[in-house]
């Protein structure tokens, strides 16, 4: 939110910002609360009639070489990153992942995010920079 706060009037076409699990007292003009907890639950959800080619997620490069540049993925890009997580993260079902990469990037989407998840695994997601201290916190707290 801080990042998205600082661009906001940069952002002309973005109509609608939904803060999940924020008490209404931190939102700034055109943010709306959405309390998870409070929802009512969905008996019936129809599936947007999608294949393995149509656009997923939009990743951006980190610009190192220039600009950041927006990567189009695919919704068949889920069994690379499911792949990855399992084979090469060892991702198992009883672990608790924490990938401490920033996940507006696409490591921290695709392996920190979209990977555990397809593999069935608990993930923890901190997106407060790095501290030695506080990450030897978190750690300690959620194991």
């Amino acid at each position: 939110m801080r990042k998205l706060r600082r661009i906001r009037e940069k952002l002309p076409a973005l109509q609608h910002v939904i803060v999940v699990d924020e008490k209404q007292a931190a939102l700034k003009d055109g943010e709306t609360a959405f309390d998870l907890e409070a929802a009512a639950p969905i008996d019936q959800f129809e599936a947007y009639p999608s294949d393995r080619e149509t656009p997923s997620v939009l990743h951006y490069t980190s610009g190192t070489t220039g600009k950041p540049k927006g990567a189009l993925h695919v919704h068949g890009s889920i069994f690379a990153q499911h792949m990855t997580a399992k084979w090469v993260l060892d991702l198992q079902p009883d672990d608790i992942y924490w990938c401490t990469a920033d996940p507006g990037w696409v490591t921290g989407t695709s392996y920190g995010i979209i990977g555990a998840w397809s593999n069935g695994v608990t993930q923890f997601v901190y997106d407060g920079g790095f501290s030695a201290d506080k990450w030897y916190q978190l750690i300690d707290k959620y194991r």
